[in-house]
């Protein structure tokens, strides 16, 4: 005779209870870990959430540091360029008027 697998509360009985009259451990039981797998869930969940703002906070403080800092740097660059512009300025006037004048001004 060829053996026949069963799956459920048949399987059950068959694997070691005498009595089938148990149905309600076991029903407890299976409820009793289901809560305590939707628990764990959520726990979990609310650990990826937390996780995840803090990386986003993270994130956002970083962007915000590195914004800041390539500003400063591009304030400071635009000032050496017109300090530099500024200190050129007469030499560029006196060139520009020899050149209109066709004649040399020194």
């Amino acid at each position: 005779m060829s053996e026949k697998r069963v799956s459920g509360p048949i399987q059950v009985f068959v694997i070691g209870f005498e009595k089938f009259n148990e149905t309600g451990k076991i029903l407890a039981e299976l409820r009793r870990v289901r809560k305590q797998g939707n628990e764990e869930r959520e726990r979990l969940r609310a650990t990826t959430q937390k996780l995840a703002r803090e990386m986003t906070d993270g994130a956002r403080r970083d962007h915000g540091q590195t914004l800041q800092n390539a500003r400063a740097r591009l304030d400071l660059e635009a000032k050496n360029v017109r300090d530099q512009v500024s200190s050129e300025i007469p030499s560029f006037a006196q060139k520009i008027a020899e050149r209109l004048l066709g004649r040399g001004l020194s």
